[in-house]
């Protein structure tokens, strides 16, 4: 799959590999990678929310990550364990330290 994903990728910047070749073409706008089979960009005003949507979007998918991340690490489990394992998470590893262990968690 990644080979695959690989050579699309190759093909369709023509084998410019690194960024510095990649965004040498001053026609070439972050995000329209040439691919709008309903001709949602050819209107400015909806191009321009659907730009604007896929940023929020993509900044919303990177929160997502990182809640993944920082919950293999507190919880000291690989992802997938947690996902199909929820309710046996166990519970020492959410003990917290100082101020809040004196709360009473």
């Amino acid at each position: 799959i990644l080979v695959a994903i690989g050579l699309i990728e190759m093909i369709s910047n023509s084998f410019q590999l690194t960024a510095t070749d990649m965004f040498a073409n001053p026609a070439r706008v972050p995000g329209d990678l040439g691919f709008d089979p309903l001709s949602l960009g050819n209107n400015p005003a909806t191009r321009a929310k659907y730009e604007l949507s896929e940023v929020i979007h993509g900044r919303a998918a990177m929160m997502g990550f990182s809640g993944v991340i920082h919950q293999m690490i507190v919880t000291k489990q690989p992802i997938i364990y947690s996902l199909l394992h929820w309710k046996s998470v166990d519970s020492s590893a959410f003990k917290l330290g100082g101020a809040a262990a004196k709360l009473g968690y």
